[in-house]
């Protein structure tokens, strides 16, 4: 399979997966990061040197964008189930 027909089968899934977790698709973000390359730079953190470096590099950048776009979308709001408890945008309270 092609890198980006295997990119919209996975895509296609996560969709699937936000429908049936009664989630919104709309407030979705795909950080269009490619799967395949993630893998290929798996390799190069067991090849050792410069390119283990670089490749540890691209994770922690990858993890920092992940990290800005969880911290944009986890804005406390008010909880609806209980008055005066915090909780998240999710459907569900940040406390039992």
């Amino acid at each position: 399979m092609a890198p980006e027909g295997y990119a919209r089968l996975r895509i296609a899934g996560c969709d699937e997966a936000l429908r049936r977790l009664g989630a919104s698709t709309e407030r979705k973000i795909d950080l269009r990061t490619s799967e395949i390359e993630n893998y290929r730079r798996f390799t190069h953190v067991a090849h050792g040197g410069p390119l283990r470096a670089r490749a540890l590099e691209y994770f922690r950048h990858e993890a920092w964008r992940v990290e800005q776009q969880v911290r944009a979308a986890d804005l406390p709001t008010a909880c609806s189930c209980s008055p005066g408890r915090a909780a998240t945008r999710s459907t569900t309270c940040s406390t039992p």
